[in-house]
């Protein structure tokens, strides 16, 4: 099967989903339909949650992240972040460390946002933490 063939019977589908979802929910506004139609020609899966009347791209990502309680430091174990063992400073008294992942990973081009920081493992001083995030 060719890629345009693929392409071509993955935008029909969508078109007799977005037929269903203005059936069921109302039009769509030009703009979201516009959004959806440049996700597609990227490219991009599209994926609707559960009684979510969205979609949104597939573009979830993870990175591992170090915390060392000792040095009071988290460490990208991915991305551009990682550096050449770059630490980036964390004092858990003052600071929460979801929302100083998220800035990170926001401030820096690399996330809309993160969804999740599951602990992986400890050892010793340090703990590795797995973060979901949405990815730019």
């Amino acid at each position: 099967m060719t890629t345009a063939k693929t392409k071509h019977q993955f935008i029909d589908t969508w078109t007799n989903h977005v037929t269903t979802m203005n059936h069921l929910w109302g039009s769509l506004p030009s703009a979201e339909i516009a959004k959806l139609e440049a996700h597609i020609a990227e490219g991009k899966r599209l994926v609707q949650a559960a009684g979510d009347h969205c979609f949104k791209d597939d573009t979830r990502a993870t990175v591992v992240v170090i915390y060392d309680s000792k040095r009071e430091a988290i460490h990208f174990t991915g991305t551009h972040l990682q550096g050449s063992d770059h630490w980036f400073p964390f004092d858990p008294a003052t600071q929460e460390l979801f929302p100083r992942i998220e800035n990170l990973l926001v401030d820096n081009g690399i996330a809309n946002n993160v969804t999740r920081i599951t602990k992986q493992r400890e050892c010793g001083d340090s703990e590795d933490l797995e973060v979901v995030y949405n990815a730019i």
